[in-house]
């Protein structure tokens, strides 16, 4: 895995996660699926499901948010009680989210608000002429080409793409700083006997 440079950058004190709406998804531990909370695009999905939206690409969250409201006479709490649900589904956090509790990532790279942060970052780092070592980590296509357009496309905006699961990570991270990892079998970054591991 290519998980050298960000451990390092954590040793250092040289890292600053952002932790995306990914790290609540579902995970894998010793062959089971443990459900997590629907990305964006899939609870667009629910969302336009249950309120007959068919305006267009339910990948638009905000856009299927307002249809919503806007079909249920503006009850905004219609809304709220179904995210609610979709969240309270998920009962222990994620294993990620333990590993970095314990050290102190991140935003989708599709999130608009994202892209806007992130352009406003590296523009002030082009005017201090200091250098930015940035990573996302994320799953990339199992298509060649769209993954390499990907690692292209980002690394002009400063972004390494490591190829890599978040529970994946939480194991390196738990096994390098020897953290807890409850979810997975994890005692001081070693698998307890009979633990599950991804």
């Amino acid at each position: 895995m290519e998980l050298e440079p960000i451990i390092a950058a954590i040793r250092a004190e040289r890292c600053l996660p952002f932790l995306g709406a990914g790290a609540s998804a579902s995970y894998s531990a010793a062959g089971c699926e443990v459900p997590g909370i629907s990305l964006g695009s899939k609870l667009g999905e629910k969302i336009a499901a249950a309120c007959g939206y068919r305006n267009g690409s339910t990948y638009d969250l905000p856009r299927v948010a307002e249809y919503f409201v806007y079909a249920r006479n503006g009850r905004r709490e219609d809304l709220e009680d179904l995210i609610s649900e979709e969240i309270r589904q998920v009962a222990q956090p994620r294993p990620i989210q333990t590993a970095l509790a314990q050290l102190f990532l991140g935003y989708s790279l599709e999130d608009w608000n994202f892209r806007v942060v992130w352009e406003g970052v590296l523009a002030n780092y082009r005017d201090s002429g200091a250098q930015l070592e940035s990573y996302a980590l994320l799953k990339l296509p199992a298509d060649a080409q769209k993954a390499n357009f990907l690692r292209t496309f980002w690394a002009r905006r400063n972004i390494a793409l490591i190829d890599c699961d978040l529970t994946d990570f939480a194991v390196a991270l738990a096994t390098a700083f020897k953290l807890d990892l409850p979810q997975l079998g994890f005692v001081k970054g070693e698998p307890a006997p009979g633990g599950a591991t991804p």
